[in-house]
C-alpha cells in the first residue's frame, strides 16, 4: 500500500482521487482523504483497481471516502482540467488475456522509440509506467478540459497511432477523454487467467524524471501540424495511371494491404509489408496514398527507405502504365499554411477581449467582415474558414479551428471592452446599431447624424439575436431626427440614455 501512496503523490492525486473497482464486482467510490483511501484498498487489491488521472471538479461531485457500489461514476463534464497525457501501448492480443513476456517487450521497445521521437519535437521526458500487460507514457500537462483540447489529445493520439503503431503493439487512440480511468500503480493486473505464459503482474512506475516538466500547448500543435503536413509530402515525386487505377494496381501485383484511412488529403493505403525491403519487420510503415486529383505516391517510414518513392515503386515491379507529375514539398507547405501561419493573419485582422461578464469574444475586421463574435461560436468558426480560405487557398480541418479559437481563448483576458447591445454613447455622440447585413451604424451628434459600417473598434456591438432596423435617409428625417433629439443633448448623455 504504502508504494500505491508513493505513486499517487508522484502523479499530483494526493488531495482528490476517484477510484474504481471492475472485475465480478464493481465499485466505485471519490477519497479526499488517503489514510482511509488505504484502509478500504487494502482488502481489495485481488481486484483490478483503476483511478482517475486529470483534475476533479469538487463542486460536482459527492466525495464518499468509500468504495461502494453505485450506479454513477466520474464522467467527463466532471473535468476540470487536463493533468496528464496518457499514451496507452498496448500489445497486440486477445482483449481478456494479460500479455506475454515478449508482448510486453515490445509494448516498452515501442515506447522507448515514441519518447525518443518526441523528444525531437520539444516533448519533455515522460513518466514511464507498466500496466502489467502493457507500457504507459504519461506527459505532464496543465489545460483546461474544453471542446478544444479534448480535439487536441484525441489528435496527438491519431498521429501517434498513425506514426508509430505497427502489427505487435498499437497505440491507444480511445484514452483522450477527460474522465478516462487509468491502471492504479502499485496493483496487480488481473486480466484473463493467470498462467506461466500469460502472467498476472504488479503494475509500476518504471521512470520518473528528477524534474517533471510540463508538455505545453504549443509544443503539441507543432507536432501534430508538422506530422500533418510530412505525411502528405513525404514523398517527392507524384504520378499517375494512363492505364486502370490504385485498385487495379493493387490487384493485379499482390500488393498486401493491412488498413485503409480516409483523411482529408486523400485514402492512404497502408501496407503490411514494405516494398523496397523485405527485411524491415511487419509494422506498417510503408503506404500508397491516392489523392482527389487521381494522382497516387508512396513511401515508407524507415530511414533506409527514405529515397524511396512511387516511381522507385514501379520501376522495381516493371510497372509502366504511369506518368510522372511534378510534386514540390515546400509549395505544398505553403500553400496549405502553418497553423502558427494562420494565427499570424488572423491577428492582424482581430482583437480578442473579455466583456464585463468575461465572456469571451473576438472582434474580426476584414473588407468582407465587420462583426464581434464569441469565441467558441459556430459563426466564428465560419469566419475563420473564410479569413484563411482567402489568403491560403485551403480551408481548415476542424482540429485547426479549434486550435485557433483556444489559442485566443488564452489571450483574451489581456483586453477588457465593455460590448455594446444596438446603441451605446461615446465621445458626445450616440452610436445605433442598424443590425443590417452591411453592419453599418448610425452616429448621432450634436451636428447631426452620418451613417457608416462600423469598423471603428472602439465601439464593439454585439449582434447576436437583433433585428435589422430601417436607416434614416432623407434630409427631411434627419431634421425631425435632430429636433427630436435637442432635449438630450441638453442633458448628461450618459445617464439620459434612457430618454431615447
Amino acid at each position: 500500500m504504502k508504494t500505491i501512496i508513493e505513486n499517487l503523490k508522484v502523479l499530483g492525486k494526493s488531495k482528490l482521487i476517484a477510484i474504481r473497482i471492475l472485475g465480478e464486482i464493481i465499485l466505485s467510490g471519490v477519497f479526499n482523504d488517503m489514510r482511509i483511501l488505504e484502509e478500504e484498498l487494502s482488502p481489495l487489491l485481488d481486484k483490478n483497481v483503476y483511478f482517475s488521472l486529470q483534475s476533479i471538479n469538487e463542486n460536482n461531485i459527492n466525495v464518499t471516502n468509500k468504495l461502494e457500489g453505485c450506479k454513477s461514476t466520474i464522467s467527463d463534464k466532471d473535468i476540470l482540467f487536463y493533468n496528464w497525457i496518457l499514451v496507452d501501448l498496448d500489445p497486440i492480443r486477445t482483449s481478456t488475456t494479460s500479455s506475454t513476456d515478449e508482448e510486453l517487450e515490445s509494448s516498452k521497445k515501442l515506447a522507448n522509440k515514441i519518447e525518443e521521437g518526441l523528444s525531437l519535437f520539444g516533448f519533455p521526458s515522460p513518466i514511464v509506467a507498466c500496466s502489467g500487460n502493457g507500457y504507459h507514457l504519461l506527459y505532464k500537462v496543465n489545460f483546461k478540459n474544453n471542446t478544444a483540447n479534448v480535439t487536441r489529445v484525441k489528435s496527438l493520439l491519431s498521429v501517434l497511432d498513425e506514426e508509430y503503431s505497427n502489427s505487435k503493439v498499437t497505440v491507444d487512440t480511445s484514452v483522450y477523454n477527460p474522465s478516462r480511468i487509468c491502471r492504479l500503480y502499485g496493483t496487480v493486473n488481473h486480466k484473463g487467467k493467470n498462467t506461466k505464459e500469460r502472467p498476472h503482474r504488479e503494475s509500476f512506475l518504471d521512470k520518473i524524471p528528477e524534474n517533471i516538466k510540463i508538455l505545453d500547448i504549443e509544443t503539441i500543435d507543432d507536432y501534430i501540424n508538422s506530422k500533418k503536413v510530412d505525411i502528405k509530402a513525404v514523398s517527392t515525386k507524384k504520378a499517375r495511371f494512363t492505364n486502370g487505377n490504385i485498385d487495379d494496381f493493387i490487384a493485379n501485383y499482390n500488393v498486401d494491404v493491412s488498413s485503409i484511412k480516409e483523411m482529408d488529403y486523400g485514402k492512404v493505403y497502408v501496407l503490411s509489408q514494405c516494398p523496397w525491403n523485405n527485411g524491415h519487420d511487419i509494422d506498417n510503415g510503408s503506404y500508397l496514398i491516392s489523392y482527389p486529383d487521381g494522382s497516387i505516391s508512396a513511401g515508407c517510414h524507415h530511414d533506409k527507405c527514405s529515397m524511396e518513392n512511387i516511381i522507385t515503386l514501379f520501376k522495381s515491379l516493371d510497372f509502366k502504365d504511369y506518368k510522372i507529375l511534378s510534386f514540390n514539398r515546400s509549395s505544398l507547405k505553403e500553400k496549405t499554411g502553418t497553423l502558427n501561419e494562420y494565427i499570424q493573419h488572423i491577428k492582424e485582422h482581430s482583437k480578442c477581449f473579455v466583456d464585463d461578464f468575461n465572456s469571451e469574444y473576438m472582434f474580426i475586421s476584414t473588407d468582407d467582415i465587420n462583426e464581434v463574435f464569441p469565441i467558441y461560436s459556430s459563426q466564428l468558426k465560419k469566419a475563420i474558414i473564410r479569413i484563411i480560405y482567402n489568403k491560403f487557398g485551403k480551408s481548415p480541418n476542424s482540429y485547426t479551428i479549434s486550435s485557433i479559437q483556444d489559442h485566443f481563448s488564452a489571450f483574451c483576458y489581456e483586453n477588457q471592452y465593455s460590448l455594446k447591445k444596438r446603441i451605446c454613447v461615446s465621445n458626445d455622440a450616440i452610436y445605433y446599431d442598424l443590425g443590417n447585413s452591411n453592419k453599418e451604424i448610425v452616429i448621432i451628434s450634436k451636428d447631426g447624424f452620418h451613417i457608416k459600417p462600423s469598423s471603428d473598434k472602439e465601439i464593439l456591438f454585439n449582434r447576436s439575436n437583433i433585428g435589422e432596423q430601417v436607416a434614416p435617409s432623407s434630409e427631411d428625417s434627419k431634421t425631425d431626427l435632430m429636433e427630436l433629439l435637442r432635449p438630450f443633448f441638453n442633458l448628461n448623455m450618459k445617464t439620459n440614455l434612457s430618454y431615447l
